[in-house]
Order: C-alpha cells, then sequence, then structure tokens
C-alpha cells in the first residue's frame, strides 16, 4: 500500500489508524510498484513516474532490443483499416504466428501509467485485434521503438498548490478514421 500526502502529519494519521486496525509493515519510500519506477524529489517537491525497465522487458519480449529507434509513435498520416485485414484462411495463419494482442495490452499499460503521449495510436490499435495484419503489426512495433527511444520519459507530477485545470484538444490523425469516416478527436 503507498500513502501519500503533502502535510507528513497527514501520513502519519492514516499510518497509525491503518496500524491500529490491520498488521501492517512500513518498508519506508516507494520505488517501484507495478513495473512503474517512482522518483521523488522531496527537494524539488517533485514526484515522477517512468517505465524504463518495463520497457525494456516489452522490447526483450518482442524481439526488438536492438530496434532502429523511432522519433514518434505513429507514422504521418497513418491510415490503418480493417480491408488491411488478412482475408484468407493462409493469410490469418500467417498473422497468428505474431503476438499482437500482448503487444497491444503491454502498450496499453504503459500508456495507462505514465505515457500519455502514447495513447492516441495505442487507442487505434485494438481496433485490429481478432483480424491483425502486417500494417497493424508494424504500427505496434513503431510505438514500442518509439518508447524505446523515449524509455527516460514520464510523468512528473509537482506539489505546488493552485487550481490547475487541464485541457487539451487531439485531431492526431488530421483526417478520418477510415473503419467509420468520422474524425478522429479527443477533448479532455
Amino acid at each position: 500500500m503507498i500513502i501519500a500526502a503533502k502535510p507528513s502529519g497527514d501520513i502519519r494519521e492514516v499510518k497509525g489508524a491503518l496500524k491500529n486496525s490491520i498488521e501492517m509493515k512500513e518498508l519506508g519510500p516507494s520505488t517501484f510498484i507495478l513495473g512503474m519506477e517512482i522518483d521523488h524529489d522531496e527537494a524539488a517537491g517533485t514526484l515522477m513516474i517512468k517505465q524504463t525497465c518495463y520497457i525494456d522487458d516489452v522490447a526483450e519480449r518482442f524481439g526488438q532490443q536492438n530496434v532502429k529507434l523511432g522519433d514518434n509513435p505513429c507514422a504521418s498520416g497513418m491510415k490503418l483499416t480493417n480491408m488491411q485485414s488478412p482475408g484468407t484462411v493462409k493469410e490469418r495463419a500467417k498473422m497468428q504466428s505474431r503476438p499482437y494482442r500482448s503487444l497491444i495490452g503491454c502498450l496499453f499499460h504503459i500508456a495507462a501509467c505514465a505515457r500519455p503521449d502514447i495513447v492516441f495510436v495505442v487507442t487505434q490499435l485494438p481496433r485490429f485485434l481478432e483480424n491483425p495484419e502486417q500494417p497493424h503489426w508494424r504500427a505496434a512495433i513503431r510505438v514500442l521503438c518509439y518508447l524505446k527511444t523515449t524509455r527516460e520519459h514520464g510523468i512528473t507530477y509537482s506539489g505546488e498548490s493552485g487550481n490547475f485545470t487541464v485541457q487539451a484538444y487531439s485531431n492526431a490523425d488530421w483526417g478520418t478514421i477510415l473503419m467509420t469516416g468520422v474524425p478522429s478527436r479527443a477533448s479532455w
């Protein structure tokens, strides 16, 4: 269990209440959990979460440890469609040897934990889980190459107080999703 709070008195209070209810052992500051590396810089008042080791493990698992490094997660003008999916039994059998589903799961974990910069492309790839083809596999591998290049990147949280509002808009494909013809946009 990880307990985090700005005033250290709050942390002591929570620990005390928990110790009265359950048996627990204090292990000190967290540095690694669920494939995430936690770097807490108390002097700067920041907490950085990154996944350097996990990205290296995923790259090795999918045979990409010595890859040509990538400078962005998806090709400009990338268009993935169902029409690229294999149509014949022979074509489908060829792609079954590729662990596409497993790779997409790993990419989702990385995107959710520490890398929002890959979310757009990673959310496009599962559309082809049932019937992926080489362009879909290459797109997923490209994301992995980008992650390998930027493996030290992560999310940094600041301890500064104040009212912050995150506003973002994305039209990362600058066009439409070919499966539906609907523009691909997200705002949050």
